[in-house]
């Protein structure tokens, strides 16, 4: 069996776009005659399309787009795997699958098993009531979507024991596996989804082809990384990482091609999706300009990098406002990188309009002495600097704050919170350093003096992001006993953390709730979101 394999990147709602891609790549492959053409999961429809779903305009506009795959089946030698939405059975429910046409009609279908909260599934579609294998050309084919075939408790059939689809399926007689999937990236390395899936299957003994989303659809970063492999993942091929791509593989060759897996250079990964994520986002809506504030400091420094990388130097243009407490330094700074970076930038100081503020406020002040009032009217003054040019010359503003700082609250709401975007905003402060470093592999594009000096905010003289809070690797390792493994206070300071830091950084994350939720769309490399509630006590 010949199999084609789709890895590419569809829109969120452009079902017709998305199916003309279907119809560019049956033509495509034409030639090389598959038997098997497979696309990814929810490709029709795109992926994650939230509460769409639950509008029965679009439902059935999807289900319209899965009839206009099967008249593009008429024609075609191969059977079209796609992954799409429909309703189904005597309630009507709505099911996440993967269809299957052939010679102009619907020959098989099978539903998604294991639903994950990262998306809310279980919200708005049922689970598959059954696994089945569908028989073509000699093949007895077990089909899968998403994470149910990774997933050990995916799903009690009623045919036997066996709670995991792989496994069933082979149970069953299947001779070869398919998995369609749209599965984020995430930032744990680049094989931790090959080697789930290798965990999850070290006795199927079948082929296994794995076709991914790839491309970014809002917050969410799809890798691609699609395989066909042997079950001992040992023998395969496997298809480029953020990138769109078709690959057609002969089945009976598989034995003969060593698998490489793709190398684990996490900050290689890192970097590609985020810059994937930021292309994405500006192209599916309809934006080419971005307009960023350059302060001088690390991360807006690594944020330019980025976009000049996904939209192209001349699509970008950097703005620095310094005040009377900005640095001598942080200004040469921005503009050297802007010269790196081959961008325009301006200055546009804002301390003429600081002042007019001042006087037209201090009255109505009284008595009160200075605070993180006047700090926060300078991060509001670049806000609408920023947000004026954008909307005048048709761009838009890209937020330059990172993780750690948006955990604790380090950041100003209207002000530097301000933006379309924020693609390092999952990112924690020492990780955006290791990313620095990896832009500036081959040559010096983030000056060195950025990278260098203290972090700081610039809003007071002689202020640095320390006199706040802990130093970044203490509160970012604080955040992650925290947020990430779940620990309480008394048991992160078991791990010899000071308990006032820790006291200080639960206390911060608690009350800035309200901040994140206010915030630019992040760009999520993480895997998981956090969230909580705004007017709560704990």
């Amino acid at each position: 069996m010949r199999v084609a394999i789709a890895q590419l990147n569809s829109t969120v709602g452009d079902i017709q776009g998305n199916i003309e891609m279907v119809r560019d790549c049956l033509a495509r492959v034409e030639a090389q005659q598959p038997d098997l053409l497979i696309l990814p999961e929810m490709f029709i429809t795109g992926y994650p399309l939230q509460d769409l779903l639950k509008k029965n305009w679009f439902i059935q506009r999807a289900e319209d787009g899965l009839n206009a795959v099967a008249r593009l089946s008429e024609r075609a030698r191969c059977a079209i795997v796609i992954g799409g939405v429909a309703r189904r059975g005597l309630n009507r429910g709505l099911f996440n699958g993967a269809f299957v046409f052939y010679q102009g009609k619907e020959v098989f279908w099978q539903a998604k098993s294991v639903f994950s909260d990262f998306f809310d599934e279980a919200r708005y579609f049922e689970p598959a009531k059954e696994i089945k294998l569908w028989d073509f050309r000699g093949e007895r084919i077990g089909i899968s979507v998403g994470e149910s075939a990774w997933n050990h408790n995916a799903v009690q059939c009623q045919a036997g024991k066996e709670n995991e689809p792989f496994a069933f399926q082979v149970h069953q007689g299947a001779t070869l596996l398919i998995n369609i999937a749209a599965s984020p990236f995430r930032l744990a390395g680049s094989n931790w989804r090959q080697r789930l899936i290798q965990q999850c299957c070290p006795s199927c003994h079948q082929p296994l082809i794995f076709v991914n989303q790839v491309g970014a659809n809002d917050e969410l970063i799809f890798d691609g990384n699609s395989l066909i492999v042997t079950a001992d993942l040992k023998k395969g091929t496997r298809l480029k990482p953020f990138a769109e791509e078709i690959k057609i593989v002969e089945l009976k060759e598989l034995a003969h091609m060593p698998f490489e897996p793709c190398p684990d250079e996490e900050m290689a990964g890192l970097y590609d999706a985020l810059v994937l994520g930021i292309r994405d986002y500006f192209r599916k809506c309809g934006f080419q300009k971005a307009v960023l504030g350059l302060s001088g400091g690390i991360d807006s420094a690594v944020v330019a990098a980025l976009t000049v990388a996904a939209l192209g130097r001349e699509n970008v243009l950097g703005v620095t406002m310094p005040s009377q407490f900005s640095s001598a330094g942080s200004v040469e700074d921005s503009r050297t990188l802007a010269r790196n970076l081959g961008i325009q930038i301006l200055t546009i100081p804002i301390s003429t309009l600081y002042h007019h503020y001042l006087e037209t406020l201090n009255p109505f002040f009284g008595n009160r002495g200075p605070d993180e009032t006047e700090e926060n009217i300078q991060a509001r003054i670049r806000s609408n600097i920023l947000m004026a040019i954008a909307n005048k010359f048709g761009g838009l503003v890209v937020a330059t704050g990172n993780y750690s700082e948006l955990a604790v609250g380090y950041c100003t709401l209207y002000g530097d919170l301000s933006g379309a975007l924020a693609p390092i905003g999952d990112l924690p402060k020492t990780r955006v350093y290791e990313l620095a470093q990896f832009i500036n592999r081959s040559e010096e594009v983030i000056p060195i003096a950025i990278i260098k000096k203290p972090p700081s905010a610039e809003l007071r003289p002689g202020q640095k992001d320390e006199d706040t809070l802990p130093p970044y690797p203490v509160l970012d390792k604080i955040l992650k006993l925290y947020l990430e493994d779940g620990f309480d206070a008394e048991t992160i300071v078991e791990q010899g953390f000071a308990a006032e830091t820790v006291k200080l950084v639960i206390g911060r994350l608690a009350k800035s709730e309200f901040k994140r939720q206010q915030a630019p769309l992040v760009l999520r490399v993480r895997g998981w979101v956090d969230r909580f509630p705004i007017a709560a006590r704990y």
